[in-house]
């Protein structure tokens, strides 16, 4: 069996740090401009420092998920038992749950998923940065324009894998926190 080192556990928490972090901002990003019928001129300075902070945790999330990759696709737990678990014991109805596992299995089991996550933010991450600044200068021309980082789900599911990989280190925590988050985020469909 192929544990995580002390160093894939350091970058693990790193990352999930990350992760949580960007998509905690992201919904406040989203659920200001859902509700906001116009923008204020006394919060442009805020929502700039809030898209250079969800930037700047793009490429960290990068960076990090790049690195995570090659110790998640050797870990050898049984992450479909790890996964099952939580999704059995969050609270949730019976058919939202039937659905996650159902989604999750279908798309070759949590570890792929998340191997597919952590490939997404690496590929894509750049995008979401021209994305937010794009929506930035919208903003600042007085229009409208929704929130939502297009690579959301796959930061949520990137941490609920590194969660279930770091298991008895706090792991559980962060993935369950993260799995609240992707169904909040509407995820799952």
């Amino acid at each position: 069996m192929q544990n995580l080192t002390l160093k894939d556990c350091f970058l693990a928490t790193r990352a999930a740090a990350t992760l949580h972090r960007l998509s905690l901002l992201d919904g406040i990003w989203t659920s200001y401009l859902d509700e906001a019928v116009t923008i204020p001129k006394r919060d442009y300075a805020t929502l700039g420092s809030l898209t250079r902070e969800m930037s700047s945790l793009l490429t960290e999330a990068k960076d990090q998920s790049q690195l995570l990759r090659k110790p998640i696709a050797r870990l050898s737990i049984d992450w479909n038992q790890r996964f099952d678990s939580m999704v059995r014991s969050a609270r949730l109805s019976p058919a939202i749950k039937s659905n996650v596992l159902a989604r999750v299995r279908r798309d070759g089991g949590i570890r792929s998923l998340t191997l597919f996550a952590l490939n997404e933010i690496v590929g894509n991450a750049s995008e979401d940065q021209k994305e937010l600044r794009r929506k930035m200068e919208i903003i600042r021309k007085g229009r409208f324009v929704p929130g939502d980082l297009r690579l959301v789900c796959m930061i949520d599911a990137a941490c609920i894998g590194i969660g279930l990989g770091l298991g008895g280190f706090g792991g559980a925590a962060v993935a369950v926190a993260a799995f609240g988050l992707s169904v909040r985020n509407h995820c799952w469909g």
